[in-house]
């Protein structure tokens, strides 16, 4: 390929841009406020980013809008800033829109307005922007802008990653019950997410009693619709007899399932272990073999260990495979400290 030359990018979008073509302005905006193929240039970036913002350009649009917000190349100017923000906003960009939020929020730029800032946040919450997921949340607790509800507002926080703090604030210790009582309404509705939280919290005893038969019920139900983590967690209570009679052939059945989903060292190890034990199906080494092995593949320490020693018991029985396998593993230093002595003997021994 073509190695990176930010000059080069410049000199073309720099022909495209003063023919009026409005994603080479962006571009030229870009490069002047990043300082990537020629030195960083605030005023400059604005000139380029204004000339495509006013053609209508979205992004560039909310990039003259932080300009101003800011007091980059240009004075601070909050109603400047508002104006090209809800220009963005406007053609749908979530970013613009949450910005449009926090100006009528605070009262940046024009006066403040919760009931305004909320429908802008609102918008940017549908399009998955997380900070304003937030805001709508803690609106609708506080009754900010839009009617108190706390259903809603638990909603929108389960949307973040670090809503359990939050909630834990806002609610009290209760919060967890809250939770699991509209997780559970959603998955008697049929959300396979909500099924296999419901199946967590049920094992865990989170927000309810502890219960591994209704675990075990709600991760059935996420596994069947193809839940790519519920199998798991079946075959391990299979596995381990809770919420049911130990049963090795219904565990490994989900393990075998939930693999497909993509790698799991830890997964691919347990498979290899219930080969090499028999438990469930017959013992079978080389099954065991390949598993240990895939999971060593993908950085399971134990694995390799484990793969070394199979290799090693079979190779001592004269199998070619196994002694060839051996050479390599002791060449490499693969679940064995590396031994160019013992690699030759059975390189060797496989040639004989």
């Amino acid at each position: 390929g073509i190695e990176k030359d930010y000059e080069k990018s410049l000199e073309w979008y720099l022909k495209a841009a003063e023919q009026g073509y409005t994603d080479a302005q962006f571009n030229v905006g870009a490069m002047y406020y990043n300082g990537e193929g020629i030195e960083k240039d605030y005023e400059k970036s604005l000139e380029w980013y204004l000339k495509a913002a006013e053609q209508g350009h979205t992004d560039a649009q909310y990039k003259v809008g932080i300009m101003y917000y800011n007091g980059f190349g240009i004075e601070k100017d909050y109603e400047k800033a508002l104006e090209w923000y809800l220009k963005a906003a406007e053609q749908g960009d979530e970013y613009a829109q949450y910005y449009v939020g926090i100006m009528y929020y605070r009262g940046f730029g024009i006066e403040k307005d919760y009931k305004k800032a909320f429908e802008w946040f609102l918008k940017a919450a549908e399009k998955g922007h997380r900070h304003a997921q937030l805001q709508v949340a803690k609106m609708f607790f506080w009754g900010r802008g839009t009617q108190k509800n706390l259903e809603l507002g638990i909603r929108w926080f389960l949307r973040v990653d670090f809503h359990n703090k939050i909630l834990k604030w806002s609610l009290g210790n209760n919060y967890k019950i809250q939770i699991f009582n509209l997780k559970l309404e959603d998955a008697e509705k049929g959300d396979t997410e909500s099924q296999y939280q419901v199946g967590l919290m049920y094992y865990k005893g989170e927000g309810t009693i502890k219960n591994f038969e209704k675990a075990l019920e709600w991760f059935l139900k996420a596994s069947i619709k193809g839940h790519p983590v519920a199998p798991i967690e079946l075959g391990n209570m299979y596995y381990e007899g809770k919420g049911t009679k130990k049963q090795y052939e219904m565990a490994l059945d989900w393990y075998l399932k939930a693999v497909k989903h993509g790698k799991n060292a830890d997964l691919q190890f347990r498979i290899g272990e219930i080969y090499e034990k028999g438990q469930g199906p017959s013992k079978n080494i080389n099954q065991a073999i390949y598993w240990f092995d895939n999971s060593a593949q993908n950085g399971h320490l134990a694995a390799q260990k484990k793969v070394f020693k199979l290799y090693e018991s079979k190779a001592k029985t004269g199998d070619k495979n196994s002694q060839i396998q051996l050479a390599h593993r002791y060449k490499n230093g693969i679940g064995v400290k590396p031994n160019e002595t013992q690699a030759l003997y059975w390189l060797r021994e496989s040639q004989k």
